[in-house]
């Protein structure tokens, strides 16, 4: 082959050669553009869905699963009768019970009644009185909120009972308007099994 042979072939080579180099650097872009575009997808889906810790309360008697953040510190002597819950930031006490009636079957007023009786014996005071309807699930429940004199102070408490057949399940919150406001907030889901 001669000089000019290759030199010919050589040019008409370099060309292809030279697409190929190009395509090749948009392939290389694109996918560093992809991944650019993936890295910051996941960075924003990141930072919309912070990782939650939670506890799960499971009253399985009842029928009953309470949900509460992890600044709770949860206590459930292993049974699934009932549980305490404490948040050290607010002070804020949650205590949640299922309790079995003889029949005949009280209502919810009644029992709503009974609680603050309970709590009148106990602090000999109880205050600011109101009552409400809410529901869980597709139960309806009555909700109570009172103050009491406990330590010479007064403290704010609310109640929310159900009922199911002879069960009766209270859940409690106890402390000031901070310890209540995390109460609302903590308590995600309360959820009955069908």
């Amino acid at each position: 082959m001669t000089d000019a042979a290759v030199t010919g072939a050589f040019d008409e080579a370099q060309p292809v050669s030279a697409r190929r180099n190009v395509w090749t650097l948009v392939r290389i872009a694109a996918l560093i553009a992809i991944g650019a575009l993936l890295v910051g997808a996941v960075r924003h889906r990141a930072a919309q869905a912070p990782l939650r810790v939670t506890h799960t309360v499971s009253l399985a008697d009842f029928g009953l699963q309470v949900i509460l953040p992890s600044p709770w510190n949860v206590k459930q002597e292993g049974s699934a009768l009932g549980f305490e819950a404490v948040n050290p930031e607010t002070g804020a006490a949650l205590i949640g019970a299922v309790t079995v009636s003889d029949p005949p079957t009280p209502g919810l007023e009644t029992i709503v009644d009974r609680i603050i009786e309970r709590q009148r014996a106990q602090s000999g005071t109880v205050e600011n009185i109101s009552h409400g309807v809410v529901a869980i699930g597709l139960l309806d429940a009555r909700s109570v909120k009172y103050s009491f004199l406990q330590s010479g102070q007064m403290v704010r408490a609310r109640t929310v009972a159900v009922q199911r057949g002879p069960k009766t399940f209270t859940l409690t919150c106890i402390g000031g308007p901070a310890a209540q406001k995390s109460c609302d907030a903590s308590v995600h889901s309360m959820t009955m099994p069908r």
